[in-house]
């Protein structure tokens, strides 16, 4: 979803790789952050992170994505 968030109209997002940890386990409610580290023409690097309502972290994500150009 973040990398969506860079074309207005959102394009077809395709994942190339993603790569999750899973470092912690939660019963509660989790807070779950994305951000775009890099992106170039049609590649998106980002990075998420999902903590606990104590903010420490259970899980990290690091994905590579490719924007689909709308089909004319």
């Amino acid at each position: 979803m973040t990398a969506r968030t860079l074309y207005d109209p959102p394009r077809s997002i395709m994942t190339i790789d993603l790569n999750t940890q899973f470092i912690g386990t939660t019963t509660g409610i989790l807070r779950a952050e994305g951000r775009v580290m890099k992106a170039g023409s049609t590649t998106i690097f980002c990075e998420g992170e999902a903590r606990d309502e104590n903010g420490e972290l259970v899980a990290k994500a690091i994905g590579t994505f490719r924007a689909r150009n709308p089909k004319s």
